[in-house]
């Protein structure tokens, strides 16, 4: 069974992202495998920390462009899917994002 962790707050700046990295290398050096996720729809940054601009997103994968499993890149032995920057992708429809997520069990210990 895969474990999920959600980090939410509704303001900007609050240190959800960071904390979210942390937390993945934090289980992955216990020895757990991570898929670290931004599931922020609007503003992803996570690109950004690890300096990647990745061809394909969590955003191709929720417009059925992509299988989940097509956008996870490998960072230091970290599994991250990365939001889209594009602002045509603005505008997604995050209704699939739980059961994409959900379609990941069994693939990793843990999602953050």
């Amino acid at each position: 069974m895969t474990h999920k962790i959600g980090i939410f707050s509704a303001k900007g700046g609050s240190g959800k992202t960071t904390t979210s990295i942390h937390l993945a290398r934090a289980f992955h050096l216990l020895g757990k495998k991570v898929l670290l996720v931004d599931g922020d729809f609007h503003m992803p940054n996570l690109g950004a920390y690890f300096g990647v601009h990745a061809p394909y997103s969590l955003h191709n994968a929720l417009k059925g462009e992509k299988h989940i499993t097509d956008v996870i890149y490998t960072n230091k032995s970290i599994n991250i899917i990365f939001g889209s920057t594009h602002l045509g992708d603005m505008h997604v429809d995050p209704h699939h994002f739980s059961q994409l997520l959900y379609s990941l069990d069994g693939l990793f210990d843990l999602v953050v």
